[in-house]
């Protein structure tokens, strides 16, 4: 979007005769220097068509201009502000405008694709109404997951019945929180019955058939899958599961099969996850009559969409019923080890992973009047230094905890007392007692430094995935196997668990289960060169890939079978 003076003239009239904001529009004086906005990006970043932040305009006083200082300066402020205290960042366009004789900046921000939203700031979800923003309930968020659904389903507008198809298979759930999410966004439809409401949509045609832009039946977050094999004979019932989303990234591999879609990437490994799940399901698909037991393919969203995942929403659906599951095995991608080696352990593998969000409050003053003010810089400095303190004295030595504090941002001018700054980081536990201790003592620890020092500290703690813990018995069953399948040098133990998470633990809580990692550096490859796990230039070796798809077969059949 780009204004000129003209066009800026033009919305301030408008704004002077609406006496305020507009639901598009924020004004700030900013003669201070550059207010607190982070509510606001991440507001106009959750709209669509986004919104415009104008910045040397006083709003109380009928729209007049202020006199800016250093533009620049302002500028850089704000960009930050966009980059670090709204997640995804917000994406702005800076211009510098002449209105009644003085400058203005105006930034334009970017609403976010469905796909990345709702954009959060300080762990919350703000949205734009009339001219305020407003943190976003829950119903607000869930049709923002339900157009997400809508989104990666069939859209032709066309209409044409789905033969034998009704609206009875859809599924309830989501069928549900459509038609709520429908109601609440217009009074058009929000006395009308389900199935007219179904038909104006375009989900059903007028005999109640679904059509190919209508809705349909899902798992987890409306689009996980799940296949079921049943054998030859009667036994038990595995499940193998493969992670399948990408990560917001634009690809720099520059391969043949790299991304076409800019800005998404399977800078993870799930692609190769769900290629060696369908590769097994062939192999073991041919030995269906020798097979004793049912054997179910998981193909799951979300896996990266922490603290929430898309393993809970597949397990409420039912995936581990119907037949009841017994054991579920899982495989993941790892360049720290040499294409063909499986690697692994009994008890816990992968760590808890959870978010904090922290927002300290202080008081402005002019920088060389400290005393005037209450410093949050100063103080958020103290909280930081005190969190690391809290895990090295309240954590048992030989336990594992990790508080990191991945992004800060505070303060408006350099001469300016900042009165709030806004942290946001995670924690990482192993052992379930320390996971549940730490939201306490880190409120505790930041409140008690905050307050000590003049101020105040809001803390929001967000648990996410719970430790991945592998079953013995299945771990000492998986290493005969892959001894047997892939060479004797092929499997190898884990000494110690890493405290990356995976949502796969919710299975894990649910039956006896077992990650593994697949390694997929090639060979004589040195670990430096090899782009990690959500790096940009991720590309594992292609030939991990019949690796993955022996371990997944040859695990189920040894399981199904002894």
């Amino acid at each position: 979007m780009t204004w000129d003076d003209a066009t800026l003239e033009a919305v301030v009239r408008e704004l002077r005769e609406r006496r305020g904001d507009s639901t598009g529009i924020e004004v700030k004086s900013a003669a201070g220097g550059a207010p607190s906005l982070g509510d606001t990006l991440c507001a106009f970043s959750n709209l669509p068509d986004g919104g415009t932040i104008i910045l040397g305009l006083d709003e109380a006083r009928g729209f007049i201009p202020v006199g800016l200082g250093d533009i620049a300066v302002l500028e850089g402020a704000v960009a930050s502000m966009a980059r670090t205290s709204v997640t995804p960042p917000a994406r702005c366009e800076f211009q510098t405008l002449t209105f009644e004789g003085a400058l203005v900046l105006v930034a334009h921000v970017e609403g976010l694709p469905l796909a990345q939203r709702p954009a959060r700031h300080g762990g919350i979800a703000y949205l734009r109404q009339s001219d305020g923003d407003y943190a976003m309930s829950e119903q607000e968020i869930a049709q923002i997951e339900l157009l997400k659904t809508q989104a990666l389903h069939p859209t032709n507008p066309d209409r044409t019945p789905i033969p034998e198809s009704s609206a009875t298979e859809l599924d309830p759930d989501l069928l549900t929180r459509f038609l709520s999410a429908v109601r609440a966004g217009s009074r058009r439809y929000a006395t009308l019955p389900d199935e007219k409401i179904l038909h104006y949509v375009g989900v059903t045609t007028r005999s109640g058939k679904l059509t190919l832009a209508g809705l349909r039946p899902g798992m987890g977050r409306g689009h996980g899958v799940c296949a079921d094999l049943v054998g030859g004979r009667p036994g038990k019932v595995l499940a193998l599961r493969a992670d399948m989303d990408a990560l917001p990234v634009r690809e720099e591999t520059g391969l043949p099969y790299a991304s076409e879609v800019d800005g998404v990437m399977h800078a993870c490994g799930h692609d190769t996850h769900t290629a060696m799940l369908l590769g097994a399901a062939c192999v073991l698909s041919e030995l269906r009559d020798e097979l004793r037991g049912n054997v179910k393919f998981i193909f799951q969203p979300a896996e990266e969409l922490n603290p929430t995942g898309g393993a809970p929403g597949m397990i409420a659906a039912g995936v581990l019923e119907d037949p009841h599951v017994d054991a579920l095995f899982a495989l993941h991608v790892w360049p720290g080890y040499e294409t063909g080696r499986i690697v692994a352990r009994a008890g816990p593998q992968m760590g808890a992973s959870d978010r904090i969000y922290l927002t300290v409050e202080g008081r402005t003053a002019h920088g060389s009047a400290p005393h005037q003010g209450v410093d949050a810089i100063v103080i958020a400095a103290q909280v930081v230094s005190g969190l690391q303190t809290l895990v090295s004295r309240t954590v048992a030595p030989l336990d594992s905890a990790v508080v990191t504090i991945g992004t800060i941002w505070g303060g408006y001018r350099y001469n300016v007392i900042a009165d709030r700054v806004e942290l946001e980081g995670t924690v990482r536990t192993l052992a379930p007692d320390t996971q549940g201790a730490l939201p306490g003592l880190i409120e505790r620890t930041a409140q008690g430094i905050a307050r000590a020092l003049g101020g105040d500290c809001k803390v929001t703690y967000v648990k996410g995935y719970p430790p991945t813990v592998n079953d013995p018995e299945l771990f000492r069953l998986v290493s005969r196997t892959v001894r047997a399948s892939l060479g004797e040098d092929s499997m190898v133990e884990l000494e110690k668990p890493d405290l990356g998470g995976e949502d796969f633990s919710f299975f894990a809580r649910e039956r006896p289960a077992l990650m593994a990692w697949l390694g997929c550096r090639p060979s004589g490859t040195p670990p430096e060169a090899m782009a990690v796990l959500h790096n940009t230039r991720f590309a594992p070796d292609e030939g991990c890939f019949p690796c993955g798809v022996r371990f997944f077969a040859s695990c189920a059949w040894d399981f199904l079978m002894e």
